[in-house]
């Protein structure tokens, strides 16, 4: 037994030695909670009531280090969980004691805050409050939800409130919000609508229920969750853009039960469930933006209940969005959890820029040291035509609906600029506003009114903050996804049926933003984005050609060709180097008489497409060879980066495991577009492989993509092959760990002696590199390989995840 007692201490102290920051002090006074106690004396002994039980000691998230912020999420998780393991183990014995006794029942640990939900009588929570390592025992308190509405008709190009901040000035830069997740914390999401349904992430760890009510598909009793989301990621299944970043994706926890209530104790888990929705620190799968369109509608004043969370969000480089509340128009009408300190409150006006009457105004002392203005900016939130439930539509006010704007425009400025922290995005947003009623930051407007442009110019470096007029942008046809408008609003405040939240204006103390900061300076990585939204985009429907401007190419490698993969040997025409110990050649295929194979997915492609696969089959069988190596390439529902389906590939040796597609025929010009994710792999760094490769029939590589780790980042690069048996590649291009569409062209010189042919790479819809002027005329493209592949390495471990392949003969993809 002594032996035993020893072992657990040291197993207690090592625990110990893996929690930064655990705070030694009290957070909380140790007491029930006032509310609490009121509810304990009128109770009966044998009533059993609902409480959060909160410990003393508790992380501090902006102490968490690392490289980068997938990284830091991951070290932040892991501390948070080692927390509340090592904390609770003496509680949860305990109350274990009383479920057997009957006195306590639906116990929850709570890893995010280090605490316990439980519902137990009041002799059992007294005796919790008086344990020396708890600091606080609250009521796990109740949440209205709102309620769901009629519907009406969208009507225009693109909705005015999409406009009037400027988001179709960035979509014909390319950003629509590629590669980029919003959260929702709501009353569920309609993932059947036509406006959102392809945008949904999918997967276990895109939907998230805490009471169960609704375990594995997205559902939406309300409708206002499905509103919310409509403006951030709607599409134009009407003809009408109702949405401010059409190509990002979603995932959504359902934080209100079907009977239009929520609990402290469900919040607190689906903010968790934000933070590591697969319940797996390795793998990055956080959302980028958490949109919370709720409050506190029967609290008023300031309440922290939910401080912490979304510290540990903010300090994993999550940004919490609120909507600031329909309580005014009165000053200081602010309410929880919007006016916390770590919230982005925003407030609402109409498209006129004057202020909602309704949205709640500043200031506030709420977790703060003094007053701070509120809200901290302001968008359109009066008259919004958005998605509703059953496929329809419906027009609406209130700032739910002006907060979806921040988080729409926050997708597309984390795509143009990834390595941007929470309290840089949010500077940036305040200070590049539109200011509005009084001069500098008031508490009717914040910092004023959002505006993309302005707010990408800024990072940029192409002008100062605060504009002083509104620029305006109409989207072309080809590059701007239509979305629907909406009709006369039928409903002028959701002062009842509409959860609201607002937010400080004022970040942690790690970074203060104000309206008086200065333009964040572009960084080394700004250069190479658009720098004003006067650059031409590429349109979706362009056809490369040799007359496009050529960007001079870098120096060639002067190694010659790659064999592709396969399980054959080259035929005596063929002329590249011997296969390496990891890659062996492609067999030479049939002749230019081939008959492309079937497609197997509803994607819409031209008239000259080549074949398409979004996995959606779960299986791998539309492709013409699958070389699984035992089954470590496969389909599955994890790996799915645009549907329910996608391709993963399990690297754990250095053999290549690739699909090879056969439709090709003796092709002179071709497109191919897919999803891609890192999903975390562990590269040495330095090391690349290729993702991708497209070859003769011979097997001679002719095209490639190439992911690279470099510097504890994940870079994407092309390469194209001359006659010479030369390759060009593209400059590195650094991806963040998340999916991404990524398409090449190569189109090959008119003759074989000339110099007209040419490859270019995008990533995420944007126009990264081109080779031009190439000679690579003998060669015509017949098969296509795709996977891990040719220069995989000892250091090279873990998942890649591949979707919605699809490929054309001369045709722009797209995202």
């Amino acid at each position: 037994m002594r032996r035993q007692l020893t072992l657990l201490l040291l197993l207690i102290l090592s625990i110990c030695a893996f929690i930064p920051n655990a705070s030694a002090s009290a957070a909380y006074a140790p007491t029930i909670a006032p509310a609490l106690s009121a509810q304990l004396a009128v109770a009966a002994a044998n009533q059993q009531i609902s409480v959060i039980v909160i410990y003393k000691e508790q992380v501090d998230p902006h102490a968490i280090s690392g490289n980068t912020r997938v990284e830091r999420q991951r070290n932040l998780i892991n501390a948070l969980h080692q927390n509340a393991q090592l904390r609770q183990l003496g509680i949860l014995a305990f109350l274990a004691k009383s479920y057997r006794a009957g006195s306590a029942t639906a116990i929850k640990p709570l890893w995010i805050i280090n605490a316990i939900a439980v519902t137990a009588t009041s002799s059992v929570i007294t005796e919790l409050s008086q344990r020396p390592e708890v600091g606080q025992v609250a009521p796990d308190f109740m949440v209205q939800a709102p309620v769901g509405a009629a519907t009406s008709e969208p009507s225009g190009p693109v909705n005015p409130n999409i406009s009037k901040i400027n988001a179709p000035a960035l979509w014909a830069l390319g950003y629509q919000g590629q590669g980029i997740v919003i959260g929702s914390m709501d009353t569920g999401v309609d993932a059947t609508h036509p406006d959102l349904a392809a945008q949904w992430r999918g997967g276990t760890n895109s939907w998230y229920d805490p009471y169960g009510q609704h375990p594995t598909t997205p559902a939406d009793i309300s409708g206002h969750g499905t509103w919310t989301m409509g403006v951030i990621v709607g599409r134009s299944g009407s003809g009408s853009a109702i949405g401010v970043a059409p190509q990002a994706q979603w995932i959504a926890a359902k934080i209100f039960r079907d009977n239009g209530t929520a609990l402290a104790s469900g919040i607190h888990q689906a903010y968790q469930w934000m933070l590591d929705p697969d319940g797996n620190p390795n793998t990055a799968d956080a959302p980028d933006i958490v949109n919370n369109s709720w409050d506190y509608s029967n609290i008023n004043g300031c309440d922290l209940t939910f401080e912490p969370d979304l510290q540990s969000l903010v300090a994993a480089g999550i940004v919490p969005v609120f909507a600031a509340g329909n309580y005014g128009s009165g000053g200081s009408s602010s309410v929880s959890p919007a006016n916390n300190p770590s919230a982005f409150a925003v407030g609402a006006t109409n498209n006129n820029d004057l202020i909602y009457s309704l949205s709640s105004r500043g200031p506030t002392t709420c977790g703060q040291t003094g007053s701070v203005t509120f809200p901290a900016v302001v968008a359109p939130g009066v008259a919004i035509g958005t998605s509703d439930l059953y496929g329809s539509y419906y027009t609406t006010s209130g700032t739910s609906l002006a907060a979806p704007h921040v988080s729409g425009v926050l997708a597309l400025l984390m795509q143009a600029h990834p390595e941007l922290s929470v309290a840089q995005l949010e500077a940036v947003l305040t200070t590049s506003a539109v200011d509005l009623g009084a001069s500098g930051t008031d508490n009717n407007f914040g910092a004023g009114r959002i505006d993309a442009q302005a707010a990408l110019n800024l990072l940029n470096g192409t002008t100062s903050g605060n504009p002083t007029a509104t620029p305006t942008s109409t989207p072309t046809a080809t590059s701007t996804p239509l979305a629907t408008a909406t009709a006369t609003p039928t409903s002028t405040t959701l002062a009842t049926n509409t959860p609201t939240a607002t937010a400080t204006n004022t970040p942690l103390a790690t970074a203060t933003p104000t309206a008086t900061n200065t333009p964040i300076p572009p960084t080394a990585t700004n250069t190479a984005l658009p720098a004003t939204a006067t650059n031409t985009p590429v349109p979706p429907t362009a056809t490369p050609t040799a007359t496009n401007t050529p960007v001079p190419p870098t120096a060639t490698s002067a190694a010659t060709s790659t064999p592709l993969p396969a399980t054959a040997t080259p035929t005596a025409t063929n002329t590249p180097i011997p296969p390496t110990a990891t890659s062996t050649a492609i067999p030479a295929t049939a002749t230019a008489t081939r008959t492309p194979t079937a497609t197997s997915t509803a994607t819409p492609l031209a008239t000259n497409a080549i074949f398409s696969d979004g996995f959606e089959s779960g299986n791998l069988a539309s492709w013409s060879t699958a070389a699984t190596d035992g089954g470590r390439l496969n389909a599955s529902n994890a790996a799915a980066l645009v549907g329910t389906w996608g391709m993963q590939a399990q690297i754990t040796s250095t053999t290549p495991i690739y699909l090879i597609n056969s439709a090709p025929v003796a092709e002179a010009s071709y497109h191919a577009r897919f999803y891609f994710s890192p999903n975390s792999i562990t590269m040495t760094n330095g090391s690349s492989h290729d993702i991708f490769v497209g070859g003769s029939s011979s097997g001679v590589i002719i095209v490639r993509i190439q992911l690279r780790r470099s510097s504890n980042l994940y870079q994407i690069r092309s390469g194209v092959r001359a006659n010479n048996g030369t390759y060009s590649y593209t400059s590195w291009y650094t991806i963040t760990n998340a999916a991404h569409p990524i398409e090449l062209s190569w189109i090959a010189a008119t003759t074989s002696g000339g110099t007209n042919g040419s490859s270019k790479l995008w990533i995420d819809g944007v126009l990264k590199g081109t080779k031009a002027n190439l000679s690579n005329g003998t060669y015509r493209l017949e098969d296509i390989v795709l996977g891990p592949s040719v220069g995989l390495t000892s250091g090279t471990t873990g998942t890649e995840f591949y979707d919605a392949f699809v490929s054309t003969r001369t045709t722009y993809i797209g995202p």
